[in-house]
């Protein structure tokens, strides 16, 4: 059953959304987990020294009480030292997964063993702390700066039998393992980091003494967490407390409500949607004291209703009212009395009211719709009698009354605040910064996109999914049809006909006849049958077994054909590491003698050096001052009127503003940014203009001195005042692997800095406002048959082929020097007409026609200036 268990809001992210979120991290380059990318060190172990040094691919966490059992982790041999001596987990405890394949192992110098395949699991309790520096916020994080829990080491089936076969020198692959646990947990404690399990600590509300004051529904003022183990799915749930008198049971979680198409779910508490966000909307659009309101939204005072179209009516009230959820909509009751008289015969009114409110999510918005049940009933006295007909008319004005009173307000309260503000106040409604959110959506996600909401009989159940700035990067993706005798490249996309050998780059081929389908140049498939193409996460690929599991063939009788059987799905899936390591999802089927392939190939994550600068003035001095002037030019039609043709071209516009010029001095200071790099650094090197530059010192650049200081990853510039920079910057490193790379900043800095003035770009784009021109089109002349009483208005530029017959300008042109200047720089640059005939290539302006539209643009009659030129 759905339930917040008394928190105010409760928010659960699935496991594999959440390790979406951290793959997403790794693949582009980030590696704020707090994780290292790399372990390395040297153990001595009855007087043999161990060396490891491990790179690790895309971690993961898992969130079950048994993480061996799961399918990322029990494809490995866990040992004696393994999972199976961790403590139990509780409902705190994370496995955080380190896997890793590129990695060395080297024994007294005797064995060497590179390329393991395994996996570091750690098992840590999370915490939730006040974040340090900042009173008002909490964080939910696995410490792992103090001290770690639990960590165990697995290695593939191949990796342990290569480190069996060492020589005996440990024994075995246990032994070797339990070495790398020490080595691993000791490492960890080294780095005193921790890993966050929200992109950010949370911002809460003060809590304040007055017993008045309104807290934000959207807002915690506590927060505290605990997983939710299921067998159908695992999720972390954030429970929070909006308000100081809520009192919660976290032991009380046992359900979780996400599911694979809306992996995040945010539960908003019956009493908090209600009575703290809704009820004191309606006591205030019902014009009823607030405080006459018991919790959640009950009314039991009275509250006049406008009868003033009602005739017969002399006065009716609102009499209770209640607001409560039900399964599957909001339910409001409640009763109005009254009293008239019809032709002074009195009667009495009593009304039950009834409505049921649903939520649906409709284009992206939640529409409320309502359903009214208002039964009326006019009592007369026992010697009285009235018309049926006219009691109908005077039940159905009343029901109108109250329906205009209740209903429509209640539509408008609702609508408002549920389909509105409720989910912007708690979601947002566009891609936002973090810092503005108000829930916890998983390490990356930056905002919620709601895809269905639901009320239970204690909740509001908003589901689904979370939107990031970025997604995975891919290398190809796409379908294609395979012929036979063809094969495709995963990484490209490319499709090409068999060679013998099989050409480079060749991932799979297509033999309809033969084999079906098989691997080329290294490739490995692993065949994964009916399962969903569409939810195989970048995690999924990289964690099957491509040594075990894998194969270069799948037969083609296993591959569905035209016509598909009624219990078929159509498709076979399957998971490819590429011949160049790069993982990738496939499904096919077979259309005749033809293979469709659907592929989805992820990009690697790729190791990154950028350089990173902030330039800041350090010293100023003015050297000159003025006032600037110029000429812009205004793009205007032209018209006919009379007979004639009036206005259009280019009209020109003087400006003038001051202007400072400042020689100045400035700090530079550049850091490199890293990502997936092998610590330690083996080199760092910094280039200036192409010179290394270490320590402190000056360098000449273009008969300009620059300072610098180095430090590392580190590097400042300074400049003199009125001294220039025009110089790449350039930091290079090689990471512990012998991996080398680098980035560059380009620098173009004046000595002066000037202000005010004419600014960079300005006026209007001659070429631009002739090719506009042509805007006053035929077949929009019958739509304004006012605007024109002669024919019909052609451009002041012949077009070729559209507008070829313009005649003379008959007004004199002044030759200014403005007009001289805007005429050369228009005739000697190329230019581009969408006009029919035009050859784009060689098309030029000559000078008269710029000059005619110059002049017609400054045509100043005044029947010209009362007409509004038509745009398009």
């Amino acid at each position: 059953m759905t339930s917040t268990h008394g928190y105010d809001v409760v928010v659960q992210i699935d496991e594999r959304e959440f390790n979406d979120q951290v793959a997403l991290q790794f693949a582009t380059g980030g590696d704020e987990f707090g994780m290292p990318l790399q372990i390395r060190d040297t153990e001595a172990i009855f007087a043999l020294e161990i060396e490891f040094n491990f790179l690790f691919d895309t971690p993961f966490v898992d969130f079950s009480d048994d993480p061996a059992t799961t399918p990322l982790l029990s494809k490995y041999d866990w040992g004696q030292h393994g999972v199976a001596g961790l403590e139990p987990a509780t409902d705190r405890t994370v496995t955080f997964c380190l896997p890793f394949s590129s990695s060395l192992i080297e024994i007294s110098g005797q064995v060497d063993a590179p390329d393991l395949d395994g996996c570091f699991l750690i098992q840590q309790e999370f915490e939730i702390r006040d974040a340090p520096g900042q009173d008002e916020a909490r964080e939910v994080v696995l410490p792992i700066d103090e001290d770690v829990d639990e960590v165990a080491v697995g290695f593939t089936a191949e990796s342990a039998a290569t480190i069996d076969a060492g020589d005996g020198l440990l024994g075995d692959a246990d032994s070797i393992s339990q070495a790398m646990a020490i080595t691993v947990r000791d490492e960890l404690e080294e780095i005193s980091e921790e890993i966050p399990l929200t992109p950010q600590p949370l911002e809460l509300q003060p809590v304040v003494s007055d017993p008045d004051h309104e807290y934000d529904v959207a807002t915690p003022v506590d927060l505290d967490a605990r997983l939710i183990r299921t067998d159908s799915s695992n999720c972390l749930a954030f429970l929070m407390a909006t308000h100081p008198e809520t009192t919660g049971n976290p032991d009380a979680f046992q359900t979780s409500q996400t599911t694979a198409a809306n992996p995040i779910v945010v539960m908003v508490d019956e009493e908090t949607v209600i009575s703290r966000l809704l009820c004191s909307e309606l006591a205030e659009a019902l014009d009823v004291d607030p405080d006459v309101l018991d919790s959640p939204c009950r009314f039991t005072g009275s509250a006049p209703i406008p009868v003033d179209d009602v005739d017969e009516v002399d006065d009716l009230s609102l009499e209770s009212l209640e607001v409560r959820f039900v399964d599957g909509h909001i339910e409001v009751t409640g009763t109005a009395e009254g009293s008239g008289s019809y032709k002074k015969i009195p009667f009495d009114v009593e009304a039950d009211i009834l409505l049921e409110i649903t939520l649906e999510f409709e284009d992206g918005e939640i529409v409320v719709n309502i359903e009214e049940d208002i039964d009326v009933d006019v009592k007369l006295s026992t010697w009285a009698s009235i018309a049926g007909a006219v009691i109908g008319a005077i039940t159905g004005g009343i029901a109108g009354a109250i329906t205009a009173f209740v209903v429509i307000k209640l539509v408008d309260v609702i609508g408002d605040r549920m389909a509105s503000g409720f989910v912007d106040d708690f979601v947002g409604s566009e891609l936002a910064d973090v810092d503005s959110l108000s829930i916890p959506l998983g390490p990356l996600a930056e905002v919620f996109t709601v895809e269905s909401v639901e009320i239970t009989p204690d909740s509001l159940l908003l589901a689904g999914n979370a939107a990031y700035d970025e997604s995975l990067p891919l290398a190809a993706s796409g379908m294609v049809g395979l012929a036979p005798g063809n094969g495709v490249d995963l990484d490209t996309g490319t499709v090409d006909s068999l060679a013998t050998p099989v050409q480079s780059g060749i991932d799979l081929s297509w033999r309809a006849s033969g084999d079906g389908v098989r691997a080329h140049n290294g490739a490995t498939i692993v065949p994964l049958g009916w399962t969903s193409f569409a939810n195989l996460t970048p995690i999924d690929l990289e964690q099957l077994d491509y040594q075990g599991d894998g194969t270069t063939f799948v037969s083609a009788s296993a591959i569905p054909s035209t016509p598909f059987s009624p219990w078929s799905p159509g498709w076979t899936t399957f998971a490819v590491r590429t011949a160049d390591q790069r993982y990738a999802k496939c499904r096919v089927r077979r259309v005749g003698a033809v293979l469709e392939l659907t592929f989805v190939t992820y990009e690697r994550p790729q190791p990154g050096v950028e350089v990173d600068t902030v330039v800041e003035i350090t010293d100023r001095e003015e050297i000159d001052s003025g006032v600037e002037t110029w000429t812009e030019f205004e793009c205007r039609s032209s018209y006919g009127l009379g007979g004639g043709r009036f206005g259009g071209g280019l009209v020109p516009i003087e400006h003038s503003a001051t202007y400072t010029v400042e020689t100045v001095a400035r700090r530079i200071t550049a850091s490199l940014e890293k990502s997936l790099l092998a610590y330690p650094l083996e080199t760092v090197e910094w280039r200036l203009d192409g010179t290394v530059i270490e320590g402190e010192g000056v360098l000449d650049v273009d008969g300009y001195p620059i300072s610098y200081d180095v430090d590392g990853t580190e590097c400042e510039l300074t400049t003199e005042l009125g001294t220039p920079l025009e110089a790449d910057l350039c930091g290079a490193v090689v990471d512990d692997r012998g991996l080398a790379l680098a980035g560059c900043e380009w620098f173009d800095l004046a000595g002066t800095q000037k202000s005010g003035g004419k600014p960079p770009a300005t006026g209007t784009s001659i070429p631009g406002c002739l090719a506009g021109l042509d805007i006053l089109r035929e077949d929009l002349r019958p739509l304004h048959p006012d605007f024109w009483d002669g024919p019909f208005p052609k451009p002041p530029v012949p077009i070729p082929g559209r507008f070829p017959d313009v005649g003379p300008v008959t007004t004199p042109i002044e030759r200014t020097p403005d007009l001289e200047r805007f005429v050369e720089s228009v005739v000697t640059d190329r230019f581009d007409l969408p006009a029919e005939g035009l050859d784009r290539d060689t098309a030029r302006f000559d000078a008269d026609p710029i000059r005619s539209a110059l002049v017609r643009g400054m045509d100043l009659e005044p029947e010209t200036l009362q007409r509004e030129p038509l745009r398009r």
